[in-house]
Formats: structure tokens, C-alpha cells, sequence
């Protein structure tokens, strides 16, 4: 809802600061929404504009559980 996109706006820089600190590294948001886009359309649908390879990367999964911690620690905050 635009209402949840101008509430994440609002504390884009608490997001970045907290962000900062857990990854280490800089962090730039951004926010937006559009009323014809369905959240569980974008499960069907496929992207082709993207590059593949048969390489394979290491996921940093602690470093990726940690943002999301974040993210989930400001969420709850400003819900508050």
C-alpha cells in the first residue's frame, strides 16, 4: 500500500544505518509502489533479462539472515 511504501520512505535512514552497521558495508534503499502490481504475480512470472552461468557462488547465508534481521528489527519499531 502507499501508505507502507511512505512509512518505509520516512525511515529509509534508520533501515541504512542499521544496515550499515550488521553488513559493514553502505546501503542505498529505495521505495515504491504501483496499484496494478500483485505481490503473487510476481511469483509466476520469469525473468530472461538476466545473465547465467554454471559457476556457483558462495552464499554468505549469516550475513544475509543478519540483513533480514535488520530489516525486521526497524519493521517492528516503527509499527510500534
Amino acid at each position: 500500500r502507499q501508505t507502507t511504501r511512505q512509512t518505509l520512505a520516512e525511515h529509509e535512514a534508520e533501515l541504512v544505518k542499521a544496515i550499515a552497521r550488521k553488513a559493514g558495508m553502505a546501503a542505498n534503499l529505495s521505495f515504491s509502489w504501483n496499484e496494478t502490481i500483485e505481490a503473487n504475480s510476481i511469483y509466476d512470472s520469469v525473468a530472461t533479462d538476466y545473465e547465467t552461468t554454471t559457476e556457483q557462488s558462495e552464499v554468505q547465508t549469516g550475513k544475509l539472515y543478519g540483513l533480514a534481521r535488520c530489516f525486521i528489527d526497524v519493521l517492528g519499531k516503527i509499527t510500534q
